[in-house]
């Protein structure tokens, strides 16, 4: 039972999380879309000026990312707050699988106690609300990232000697679906390299915020889990670090 429950909890925490990504996928295109168009209009398609003309689109291209930054901040905000009744009602399952009596029932956790626990998560070296709040200048540190994957797209190309077509289409690929235009967010693309990491990032919060949400279960039930222990049981395949 203790292992179902985690089962079917580790993949609702995946779903939470693949869902605030894909519900601001379509903006994201849309951005890759706009950041493609400024490749090809700003960039020579040859010439030593080509990193110049680069460096001076910085500003433009920062600015089509933020939109972006900002709706995927706000979704991951949300799926977290619907999800966290659910996380609740696990670190409840888990305890009384093991054999816990609990006594405090918490309820499903309040937008405010889910934003903070959100905001506390950490991403690499930084917080989670780090990410989306300006340090030095009006750029924010997950706009800055978005743009060096597209700068190292750019650069590779420049020095390659690729066509500005070309370095565009390492931005993003531009797609027809029957008869509609559109973008694709697969392939060896910027765009692509940005989904992965705005995954990569919402599982962590996913995962990080189930963490608070149950140490609050469990500290509210302090006595009713003195002297409980985990007991970790890994099989050694190929999978399976020898450590």
């Amino acid at each position: 039972s203790q292992l179902k429950s985690y089962v079917r909890q580790a993949f609702a925490l995946q779903d939470t999380s693949d869902r605030a990504v894909l519900d601001v996928d379509a903006l994201l295109g849309r951005v890759m879309l706009e950041v493609r168009r400024l490749v090809e209009a700003g960039l020579p398609d040859e010439g030593l000026l080509r990193q110049k003309a680069w460096r001076e689109m910085r500003p433009l291209v920062l600015n089509a990312m933020t939109p972006y930054a900002q709706k995927l901040r706000m979704a991951v905000y949300r799926e977290e707050t619907i999800a966290a009744p659910e996380m609740a009602a696990y670190a409840v399952r888990e305890a009384k699988y093991a054999g816990a009596k609990l006594t405090a029932t918490l309820g499903a956790p309040t937008p405010a106690f889910v934003s903070a626990a959100v905001d506390r998560t950490k991403i690499g070296k930084r917080r989670f609300r780090e990410l989306f709040v300006p340090k030095q200048g009006p750029v924010v540190p997950w706009v800055d990232g978005m743009f060096r994957v597209v700068d190292r797209k750019v650069q590779t190309g420049i020095l390659q000697g690729m066509t500005t077509k070309q370095i565009a289409d390492e931005v993003v690929h531009e797609t027809i679906v029957r008869g509609v235009p559109g973008v694709t967010l697969q392939g060896g693309t910027s765009a692509r390299t940005i989904r992965a990491q705005a995954l990569a990032m919402t599982r962590t919060v996913s995962q990080d915020v189930q963490r608070q949400v149950k140490e609050q279960v469990w500290d509210a039930n302090a006595d009713a889990l003195e002297g409980f222990v985990y007991q970790w049981s890994a099989a050694l395949d190929s999978r399976t670090c020898q450590t």
